[in-house]
């Protein structure tokens, strides 16, 4: 990930990445019907678990990041923020609002 494209990501991280990568997460969400029975978080959880198995295995980073449009997704700006992740800035090159936000496990 390019320094110009990571606004916001201090620089151990970045020096992480640069080493070992990132795991993005590309979309998600979950069906209306099944919003607040806590789907998301256990789907979080058991990917947080898997990271983190390959950062202990010298797979991984350890750094999860995410994409989203705060005007069109709100909720999950704060799922984001109550899971530990930090951001916030807008994605360089970005005409549709994407914010980047991260997390470091």
């Amino acid at each position: 990930m390019p320094k110009s494209a990571s606004p916001g990501l201090p620089q151990d991280v970045l020096d992480q990445i640069t080493v070992s990568g990132i795991t993005h997460i590309w979309l998600c969400g979950s069906d209306p019907e099944k919003r607040r029975s806590q789907l998301m978080t256990r789907c979080l959880k058991r990917l947080e678990k898997d990271v983190l198995e390959w950062k202990t295995l010298g797979q991984g980073s350890g750094v999860l990041t995410v994409h989203t449009i705060p005007q069109v997704f709100p909720s999950m700006v704060q799922f984001l923020l109550k899971n530990g992740f930090k951001g916030g800035e807008k994605i360089v090159g970005s005409d549709d609002g994407k914010i980047l936000y991260w997390k470091t496990l």
